[in-house]
């Protein structure tokens, strides 16, 4: 008990530990059980959790625990209710964390987020605001985080004046703003943080923002809303990135074009168009140090591969390509290779894509490679997974992602080319979209045959009702359990859950379940 006391575990960590000393008769397996306990709380021991349902209960815990946490993740909505002496706890507990998240703030709690005085150390905040209080007198005091430099804040009222303007002046860097009803005037806001180089929003006014030397632009607002965008990127010559979420007429995207190859710094451009023209392709190409570019064509118009590879982009490693109505067929991945030679990254969500050995064949130095199946019929999807009669070693490959929205996906067609054979360094697969797998011994199968990938997420597997743990089952558990990422959601029986529940317990760090439909493996 003495040295379990020096590992300075919570009573809830140590009655977990106990219960399953209690519930176990083999010495070997009570052995790993609690050093599998031991690793997954050291693994968490930095990241402090309250939630309004367990908070009362936590603070006694808390109160026992001599951890030092750098990390927070708050639901607000529970602060009111803490005595003095629980927030005096509460501030001895995050005098350490430098990050911290903070949701739920409602209207009759901004008053109380001088929680954040409590975290003197604090670089990066997420506060999420469902209320914000627009009529009430401000109470008027810099908060202390001179420490501060990453600010996200996500308010459905209005903009929350109470944390913004008690900032002390000029500590932000990075700040992002995803705000309703944002009718309002931040004039004074912007001269208090001159420094911001990083800005993400959904509003803004440019006029406002031209003493702003910013590196990194993105905005969601409407082209009618930017009326001035031109101009005010003209007064942004440290640009490094610009992105632009909504679409524009091709006329206004030439225009900033044309102010763009005045970037030198310029790596990164990311724009929605009425119509990909060669052109916009020209003046792309003439952006000498871009090295991400990110087209979406914003209508359902034919456009051929020829428009994109028209020109040579020497330096553009990666590529996203949003464009509903595009083909890419065997023989245009010699064209694509000709105008992006050193691409690594390649993202597309397009009408139809080619095999997949057939662009990584062509495509070598390919690490990374995301499709969305959305317009793919079944035949097709099961063509792109086909391997040639040349399959090759693909080695470059490291990432994987497949979005797939067509009822069911037959895990042998993923195993026929994603395996450790074809794809010995693979790091990271990911399979999305409404498809569903099932969790049988095929997918086992598939799992075991994988490389020593770090990270698998799965978005939607199903369990058939004669599921057994089989060898396979065990060998396949063992390999998810060694990754440093797994994401699994998995609909089956109520009945199925129980069953298994108990064997998941021992590998994986957390289990979500619902009340019948499915649960959800992380670790």
């Amino acid at each position: 008990m003495d040295k379990l006391n020096i590992l300075n575990f919570d009573e809830h960590i140590l009655e977990r530990i106990f219960s399953y000393v209690r519930k176990r008769q083999n010495i070997a397996l009570t052995c790993r059980l609690f050093y599998d306990l031991v690793c997954k709380v050291e693994k968490f021991a930095h990241k402090l959790v309250i939630q309004p349902w367990t908070l009362k209960e936590s603070f006694i815990s808390m109160n026992n625990s001599l951890r030092q946490f750098n990390e927070l993740d708050l639901i607000a909505f529970s602060l009111p209710s803490l005595s003095q002496q629980e927030k005096k706890m509460l501030g001895k507990l995050v005098k350490t964390v430098t990050k911290a998240r903070i949701s739920r703030v409602e209207a009759n709690q901004v008053l109380h987020l001088e929680v954040l005085s409590l975290m003197p150390q604090l670089e990066i905040l997420d506060l999420n605001f469902s209320d914000v209080i627009t009529n009430h007198e401000i109470k008027q005091e810099t908060l202390t985080l001179k420490s501060l430099r990453v600010l996200k804040i996500k308010s459905e009222t209005g903009i929350p004046y109470e944390v913004i303007n008690q900032l002390p002046s000029g500590v932000l860097h990075n700040l992002s703003l995803d705000i309703k009803d944002y009718n309002k005037d931040l004039t004074e806001f912007w001269k208090l943080q001159p420094n911001i180089k990083s800005l993400i929003t959904n509003f803004v006014k440019l006029s406002q923002l031209k003493n702003l030397k910013l590196e990194n632009f993105s905005c969601s607002a409407s082209e009618s809303d930017c009326e001035d965008l031109v101009e005010f990127l003209q007064s942004q010559s440290n640009l490094k990135s610009f992105e632009f979420l909504s679409w524009m007429q091709t006329s206004r995207v030439v225009s900033i074009l044309n102010v763009a190859r005045m970037f030198y710094d310029l790596q990164s451009v990311s724009i929605c168009v009425e119509e990909v023209t060669i052109e916009i392709m020209n003046l792309l190409a003439r952006l000498e140090n871009l090295n991400a570019l990110k087209l979406e064509m914003a209508f359902d118009d034919d456009i051929s591969l020829d428009i994109l590879t028209f020109v040579t982009f020497p330096r553009v490693q990666c590529l996203n390509l949003i464009i509903k109505t595009l083909t890419i067929q065997s023989h245009h991945l010699v064209d694509l290779k000709h105008a992006f030679p050193v691409l690594k990254s390649l993202r597309v969500k397009i009408f139809s894509v080619c095999n997949l050995c057939e662009v990584l064949d062509n495509l070598d130095g390919l690490e990374k490679f995301s499709v969305d199946f959305w317009y793919h019929d079944e035949d097709k999807l099961y063509d792109f997974f086909k391997p040639t009669l040349n399959c090759k070693i693909y080695s470059e490959i490291r990432e994987l992602q497949f979005e797939i929205y067509k009822p069911n996906l037959d895990s042998r067609c993923l195993s026929s080319v994603v395996n450790y054979n074809a794809m010995p360094n693979l790091q990271s697969l990911a399979v999305k979209g409404s498809c569903r797998m099932l969790f049988d011994e095929q997918f086992l199968k598939f799992i075991n045959n994988l490389p020593s990938i770090e990270n698998l997420d799965v978005e939607k597997l199903r369990i058939p009702g004669n599921f057994n743990i089989s060898q396979q089952a065990f060998k396949a558990f063992q390999k998810l359990s060694q990754m440093k990422f797994v994401k699994l959601k998995i609909e089956c029986p109520r009945s199925e859950i129980i069953k298994m529940k108990n064997f998941l317990d021992k590998n994986f760090d957390e289990l979500s379940y619902s009340k019948s439909v499915y649960f959800v493996i992380r670790k």
